[in-house]
């Protein structure tokens, strides 16, 4: 009788899961894959415990019933045997059991975990490569039976073929037509690797090599196979135009105080010939009395044929602005302070109410003070018949990556590149400078400033690179 009673238990263990306790896996299966328990989404309850004797040294403990760990599994291959090792405490004449669900799916139902020390639970599987959902559930009859799970091991009885990767990379992705890229490439689980696209031929499993000049833009591809199939990559590199060749000028926002007469405003001369304007700034404005030290500083940057320009603010203008009063006192007070008759009205509206304001503002310094020249600052593209506010526009001020993607209308070709001046900052390095300038020729714009200085205040420090900058813009003159 009690032998027919054990067949039985064996017939149903079977039945719920397919059951396997031994103390290790197959020996002739490979490992494809294997999970640590700490390594999984803990449920309330449950802890990470040392054990000399788990894998890795920890193991996790659970002791509330219903409880489970889960966590994702990505196969690199095949799988036909997971062992889950586990390991039990008795208690009220009984050990904790344990479920094993795969993908949604319970593949090890309720199994009794019988032993005091790590066993090996083992399950067939038929799992793809590929990610899969792991979730172990402690099913036990009573919370003081406690369960500990150290490892999951997904193993195959046939060997398994990884599947090969492949990584490729231009630097840099874009360059000036002429000029060329490096190809830089690695792979695992190749055993050798073919180029298609912008070259051809075999290639070693790791590699580089350089592009060579390139006058248009090239797609490389590599393609690279091991035992367990092929994998590709493709990088392209992105070839622009020769920069526009067009005589530019750097325009300082000088908006830092000239200490002992110099300081930065001394450091932006030595950046000659191709800094061409800088605006001074006393006091959000000219101030009410004369600072020797800007006078001195505006005085040596007219000296060197640089165009000095003083700052006002016009608040947008009316309704709600500065009235025409108050900008023309602060426009003639440059004058008589600092003999500056060039004039940036700042904070200019692009609304076409305000036209007439802006106009009759230039009209004042243009009669006032013969020759000279006005900046309105709008920030961004006004409608063309806004460029009769001022003798020059600031059509942009901003960020670098801002900049990038932005588009002049058609119409700026009309006027002549002198009529227009770009502010941007955020550019990082001598590079995107270049680039920043090299856009700012291609738009038509004659008047241009990039810093890598940004916000709340780009303008209080000069860039690194001026010296480059300064030379960019003078090399089309």
């Amino acid at each position: 009788m009690r032998q027919a009673r054990l067949v039985l238990v064996l017939m149903v263990l079977a039945i719920c899961g397919g059951i396997l306790a031994s103390s290790s896996s197959a020996a002739d299966s490979t490992v494809v894959a294997t999970v640590q328990a700490e390594q999984m989404t803990l449920p309330a309850g449950a802890s990470v415990i040392n054990s000399s004797t788990a894998s890795g040294g920890e193991a996790v403990m659970l002791t509330e019933p219903g409880s489970s760990l889960t966590t994702s599994v990505p196969l690199p291959g095949a799988v036909t045997t997971v062992d889950v090792v586990a390991q039990g405490t008795r208690c009220q004449r009984g050990w904790p059991a344990m479920t094993v669900s795969l993908d949604g799916k319970t593949v090890l139902n309720s199994a009794s975990v019988n032993r005091s020390s790590w066993q090996n639970y083992s399950v067939a599987a038929s799992l793809a490569a590929g990610g899969h959902t792991l979730t172990i559930s402690d099913s036990a009859a009573a919370s003081c039976r406690t369960l500990y799970v150290d490892e999951i091991i997904f193993s195959s009885s046939a060997s398994v073929s990884v599947a090969p990767t492949v990584s490729l990379i231009a630097t840099p992705a874009s360059v000036v037509s002429g000029n060329s890229s490096t190809l830089t490439w690695s792979s695992t689980n190749a055993t050798s690797c073919v180029a298609s696209g912008g070259w051809s031929g075999s290639q070693s499993t790791s590699g580089s090599i350089a592009t060579g000049a390139l006058t248009a833009s090239t797609g490389y591809t590599l393609t690279c196979t091991g035992s367990g199939g092929n994998a590709s990559s493709t990088a392209t590199v992105t070839v622009t135009p020769p920069p526009t060749k067009l005589c530019q000028a750097v325009a300082i926002p000088a908006y830092f105080y000239p200490s002992g007469g110099a300081g930065l405003w001394g450091s932006a001369l030595t950046a000659e010939p191709g800094v061409g304007v800088m605006i001074a700034n006393v006091d959000n404005g000219p101030g009410t009395s004369v600072d020797s030290y800007y006078t001195a500083a505006i005085t040596k940057a007219q000296g060197a044929g640089v165009s000095v320009f003083g700052y006002v603010y016009t608040s947008y203008g009316p309704p709600d602005g500065r009235s025409l009063a108050s900008v023309e006192s602060d426009i003639s007070a440059w004058r008589k302070l600092y003999g500056v008759t060039n004039i940036f009205l700042d904070e200019a509206s692009t609304s076409g109410s305000t036209l007439s304001y802006y106009q009759a503002l230039s009209n004042y310094v243009h009669q006032a003070f013969p020759g000279a020249v006005t900046i309105v600052n709008f920030g961004t593209i006004p409608g063309s018949s806004e460029m009769s506010a001022g003798d020059i526009a600031v059509t942009f001020e901003g960020n670098y990556s801002t900049y990038q993607s932005t588009r002049f209308p058609s119409w700026v070709t009309s006027f002549a590149p002198t009529r227009f001046y770009n502010i941007v900052y955020n550019v990082p390095d001598q590079a995107s400078m270049l680039n920043a300038l090299s856009e700012a020729a291609g738009d038509h714009v004659g008047y241009v400033y990039a810093t890598n200085d940004g916000l709340p205040n780009p303008y209080d420090t000069l860039p690194p690179y001026l010296s480059g900058e300064a030379s960019q813009a003078h090399s089309g003159c």
